[in-house]
């Protein structure tokens, strides 16, 4: 997967060979799967997008929300709230977005919507 970031700071997350149409144009899968992060791809109109490796931070800002999904800055709260540390094991049980373990700082971590019925 690949992060591409427009000339208004816009990102798309892509899969390799997918291609990206936007109001400045199309990027080619192709052109997307071949470009190494750091360098710049550019749409059938000239506008040049910027390459580079999504992170954690990324998927986030871009996972599907439901009505109740919590934002990263709730999630920090509920962490530090909580008291989860490095050490901590963490059971989460929840038929939720699962945007919460995304960020566990825990090695450790089961996620089991079963338990909740």
């Amino acid at each position: 997967m690949k992060l591409l970031i427009d000339r208004k700071g816009r990102k798309y997350i892509m899969k390799d060979g997918e291609d990206l149409h936007t109001n400045y144009g199309m990027v080619s899968g192709a052109d997307i799967a071949a470009a190494e992060p750091g360098a710049e791809v550019e749409s059938n109109r000239g506008v040049k997008f910027a390459v580079l490796e999504p992170n954690i931070i990324d998927y986030i800002d871009k996972a599907k929300r439901g009505p109740q999904a919590m934002t990263l800055k709730d999630m920090g709260v509920e962490v530090a709230y909580a008291g989860v540390h490095s050490e901590s094991r963490v059971l989460e049980a929840g038929t939720g977005s699962g945007l919460l373990p995304c960020i566990s700082p825990t090695s450790w971590l089961r996620r089991r919507s079963s338990l909740m019925r």
